[in-house]
């Protein structure tokens, strides 16, 4: 099950938020990208993201990333070179690494252009068929406006016998208020040597309001716009969306048929803000519901669980959980996803598609190959109890390394520091579960590690 959307919203609306105290000059310095050993709340390390360049502006103009391979030995995998027109990514350029040349070779270049307004005009994908061959045109897509600045076609080309051939666009209508009103999706073809209808959706709106009322889906076919599909959707007295309806056309009946819908709740103090996801089905004479997700910010982290209804004693089983941690100004600090509730243990636990995201971040940028070899400047035991020691190497000289442990709702349970950084314990009286440790010197953060604690 992939992040849900109502995870992904929070986590925005939370950043977007802290953000606007963030310190201008952090910037993410490598993510480390850990995979879930199954039956456990442990990780295997498996990808590291390392940004060791900035513009002036910035922005990463390259990403190196590298993974562990089989004999535990971290190799060279892929690199991104970003280049920029002011604000706009105006190149990336994807590149592979070649062990028998011991150096880096083209993938996959990507080429964005922009008209006078700064609007994206053409985006280009150029890619090699193998290690070390010319880069090659593969496909494009082309954009035009309304002279009111609004978006009315993409065109979508694929490079084919010297030349770029049609194969599909997208046109867009709007209303006498500027809503978008149409969105077509039409293929060319090649025998007629003309556009086909393929399908469109169309979109009505509140009277004297924004907020659209019906989404509806049709297909071309027999010569018309056939029904196929609709969503209604409804709101609060905010103004604020609470869910919408599923309906597809039968046309035996020549009527719409509820297929599913999902509901939304907002927050109570802040009205901008989604807490809970009901998913529900119709078993043709009422609503149930099968899935629901709810999701929680306390204090710097944000959880959602997911939960499914047993059909015959109508209890809520708990599935999985996503969560987030993230810094007093507002910059993410450990990513979880797809976790698993076992029954048996009463905990979640990481099956073999739990993944662990943990940001670095600095306002002094510090190299990839410093962090590669550094990796966890301490190491402590896991599961961890209250009183033992642990050893750090690569210890920035002269200065104290402070030391604070959260909690997996974001509060801080332990602050400290040492002048004696190449050891230490955490004296501290914490019940059994899960931290997050965090160690830096002066501005820079040097470690974020999961802490398993065991009394």
């Amino acid at each position: 099950m992939a992040v849900p959307r109502h995870l992904l919203a929070l986590m925005t609306l939370l950043v977007g938020f802290l953000s606007l105290s963030a310190q201008p000059e952090w910037r993410r310095d490598s993510v480390w990208y850990d995979q879930g050993v199954p039956v456990t709340t442990e990780f295997e390390p498996n990808t590291r993201y390392y940004i060791p360049s900035y513009t002036e502006n910035g922005q990463p103009s390259e990403v190196i990333i590298t993974r562990l391979n089989e004999f535990g030995i971290w190799e060279n995998l892929r690199r991104r070179q970003m280049a920029y027109e002011g604000n706009d990514l105006s190149s990336l350029l994807v590149q592979g690494w070649n062990e028998s040349s011991q150096q880096w070779v083209d993938r996959m270049l990507r080429l964005f252009l922009y008209d006078n307004e700064g609007r994206l005009a053409q985006r280009m994908v150029q890619t090699a068929d193998m290690a070390g061959a010319s880069l090659e045109n593969t496909e494009r897509w082309s954009y035009s406006y309304l002279a009111n600045g609004e978006e009315e076609q993409i065109l979508y080309q694929q490079w084919e016998n010297g030349d770029w051939q049609n194969k599909r666009r997208q046109q867009f209508t709007y209303n006498a208020q500027g809503e978008l009103a149409s969105q077509t999706l039409e293929v060319w073809n090649n025998g007629s040597n003309n556009w086909l209808g393929l399908f469109r959706r169309m979109w009505d709106y509140e009277p004297n309001a924004m907020n659209p009322m019906q989404i509806t889906t049709q297909q071309w076919e027999n010569g018309d716009w056939q029904n196929v599909s609709r969503r209604l959707l409804f709101y609060n007295n905010a103004g604020f969306w609470l869910g919408a309806t599923f309906q597809e056309w039968e046309s035996g009946s020549g009527s719409w048929v509820n297929q599913s819908r999902e509901l939304y709740q907002v927050n109570g103090q802040n009205q901008n803000r989604m807490d809970n996801l009901l998913f529900q089905l119709w078993d043709g004479a009422q609503w149930n519901s099968v899935v629901r997700e709810s999701s929680s910010i306390n204090g710097l982290s944000v959880s959602t669980v997911v939960e499914q209804r047993d059909s015959v004693s109508g209890n809520w089983e708990k599935i999985k959980r996503y969560g987030a941690l993230f810094s007093p100004d507002g910059r993410i600090q450990v990513d979880v996803r797809n976790q698993v509730w076992d029954e048996t243990v009463q905990d979640w636990l990481n099956n073999s598609n739990t993944q662990r995201y943990v940001h670095f971040w600095s306002s002094t940028m510090v190299s990839a190959t410093e962090l590669e070899k550094a990796d966890l400047i301490c190491k402590a035991p896991n599961p961890y109890q209250p009183g033992m020691p642990i050893f750090c190497e690569s210890i920035l000289p002269g200065q104290p390394l402070e030391i604070r442990l959260f909690d997996l709702l974001g509060r801080l349970v332990y602050q400290g520091e040492t002048n004696v950084p190449q050891r230490f314990s955490l004296d501290v009286a914490l019940p059994s579960g899960t931290y997050l440790l965090h160690l830096s010197q002066g501005a820079q953060m040097r470690q974020a590690q999961l802490l398993i604690v065991s009394n």
